[in-house]
């Protein structure tokens, strides 16, 4: 069985080889040289979704919160990306919301909603309602947690809103930093 570098030489000009070394060299921890790989997949095929969004997940182990978080919006691209909330208002793009209400939908696990929830007062303090849909499990946890105006699970339909954002876009969106992420521990 070739080993992948071994898979790379053989396909230089393979943006799939590149990005699966890349992978693989980041599942070792090997980020320097897993970021190669995937510039050298982006520069063979610059709209390659796995690449970008791999990418962004490096980018994001190093901290580098800067390019990792618009890199991660590619994961709606790739082959099987996360299932699209059926929603028809617009996704929010950190505009003011000046009295609008927003709804933030846990769109991944139970670890990333605990995780992410921690933006909800920041969303807030930008001027608008807060609505959270969650999962149905998490409901008695995250019933006291500032900034949410209305809290309702994946098994019922949200109340009326204007905006919507999934909770992984909110670091983005709000410009966070290693040094600016939310941090308030009781």
């Amino acid at each position: 069985m070739r080993s992948l570098r071994e898979g790379v030489r053989l396909q230089p000009d393979s943006a799939q080889a590149h990005t699966s070394l890349g992978a693989a060299l980041c599942a070792q921890g090997r980020l320097d040289e897993a970021l190669a790989e995937y510039e050298t997949a982006l520069r063979l095929e610059p709209d390659n979704p796995e690449a970008h969004w791999d990418r962004a997940l490096a980018r994001l182990l190093q901290g580098d919160y800067e390019r990792g978080w618009p890199d991660y919006q590619w994961r709606w691209r790739c082959p099987r990306p996360p299932p699209l909330p059926p929603f028809r208002q617009p996704r929010w793009d950190s505009s003011p919301l000046q009295g609008r209400t927003i709804l933030l939908y846990a769109e991944q696990g139970l670890g990333d909603t605990h995780q992410f929830v921690r933006y909800a007062p920041l969303v807030r303090a930008g001027g608008g309602r807060v609505i959270l849909q969650c999962q149905d499990a998490l409901l008695p946890l995250l019933a006291r947690t500032p900034g949410i105006d209305a809290l309702v699970g994946h098994s019922a339909s949200p109340p009326a809103f204007d905006v919507y954002s999934p909770l992984v876009n909110l670091p983005g969106l709000l410009g966070t930093t290693l040094s600016s992420v939310p941090a308030e521990i009781p």
